[in-house]
């Protein structure tokens, strides 16, 4: 009787040992699953605070409608009340526990080209017992790029959800042709994904229920508008470019950026006084979420008017506009969130050019948040 006794108990410590956050994932092959809830998952995207684009704008459009607003992969992640990252499952497809759903929706046949509005039925969860629990949805990454996320830097321990804050994503700006900058640069300043994210916080409710989650686009959309007294009447260069943007972003959003200094980008100025000349002013830019308490450091665009042959450079720039919440805010009144740029937010900014008798330009531009 001792014998078996000592057995039980060594089995018992076996089990709760593969039990640990140090499993590999997914989960290993024969594990019994404690997700024992099926939900309905809605999940919508938030319209960009500020609106939509202007209607007839040329020049630089923005992405279209399809790139911006839908949803072409899914993947759904479940935190427990002590942050642990737990099981989930597709009840559609048996022996699916993973530490992730994913769903490639442009699979489906409804949805060749994604949807703003997936419905995930039979996702099947933690109920948690009436504890709290944080359920995450990410759009657009590649189950590889899933699969990554929810590891540590060592590749192999799975995430707690203090870690999976601190999460970045690499934003992938068009800053060259071979970015797929496009025959003019019309693609310039664009990015090559947006991706999303949204979360619930709480106890689940019953499944009767559902879940609607909205997920934020991580990026900001930059909208430029340009005015000169006489477009045909141009007699110098104009270019215009973007500084101090941030090449990654945080997965979940939080008060601060990664604000890697040493990894920050600057578009390179391009020249755009063909199309002012025909009378296409609006320009469109995306750029990671951004947060600085210093004037200097916020994420700035750049104009350049000069003559024909100048090169543009730090020292001939024309005008500068912060991009950010309240670029007119002196630098010794500042406040936390003065110079941040928000994700899933337009920033309108107008740009008016005109000229003294001797030629120097006179700039007057604002930016705000739409």
């Amino acid at each position: 009787m001792k014998r078996i006794c000592l057995f039980a108990f060594f089995a018992l410590v076996a089990l709760c040992g593969a039990c640990t956050q140090n499993d590999p994932v997914p989960a290993d092959p024969g594990a019994v699953s404690p997700v024992c809830a099926a939900y309905r998952i809605s999940a919508r995207v938030l319209p960009m605070a500020g609106g939509e684009a202007a209607p007839g704008s040329r020049a630089l459009l923005p992405m279209t409608p399809e790139e911006e607003n839908m949803i072409r992969t899914i993947a759904v992640l479940q935190f427990d009340s002590e942050d642990n990252l737990v099981l989930v499952a597709d009840g559609e497809r048996p022996g699916s526990e993973s530490y992730y759903y994913f769903r490639n929706l442009t699979e489906d046949e409804d949805t060749p080209n994604g949807t703003p509005s997936p419905e995930l039925d039979n996702v099947r969860l933690q109920s948690g017992d009436g504890q709290r629990t944080t359920i995450c949805l990410i759009a657009n990454m590649t189950e590889v790029q899933i699969a990554e996320l929810i590891l540590k830097d060592d590749g192999r321990t799975r995430v707690q959800l203090s870690d999976f804050r601190r999460k970045t994503v690499d934003i992938g700006n068009i800053l060259t042709e071979e970015d797929g900058a496009g025959d003019r640069n019309e693609n310039i300043g664009h990015v090559k994904q947006i991706y999303m994210f949204g979360y619930y916080e709480g106890v689940l409710p019953g499944t009767e229920s559902g879940l609607s989650i909205y997920l934020g686009r991580i990026i900001a959309r930059i909208e430029v508008n340009f005015t000169i007294d006489d477009p045909e009447d141009l007699k110098k260069k104009f270019y215009i470019g973007l500084a101090n943007m941030e090449t990654k972003a945080y997965v979940f959003p939080g008060a601060q950026s990664p604000n890697a200094e040493d990894a920050w980008l600057d578009m390179k100025p391009t020249e755009r006084s063909e199309e002012i000349r025909t009378g296409a002013c609006q320009f469109y830019f995306y750029a990671a979420p951004h947060s600085t308490d210093v004037s200097d450091k916020a994420t700035r665009l750049q104009i350049w008017y000069v003559d024909e042959g100048t090169v543009p450079s730090d020292d001939n720039v024309s005008a500068t506009v912060l991009l950010c919440n309240n670029p007119d805010t002196k630098p010794e009144d500042a406040m936390e969130g003065d110079y941040y740029l928000n994700r899933n937010s337009i920033y309108h900014v107008n740009i008016h050019l005109s000229e003294k008798r001797d030629g120097t330009p006179v700039v007057r531009s604002g930016c705000r948040r739409r």
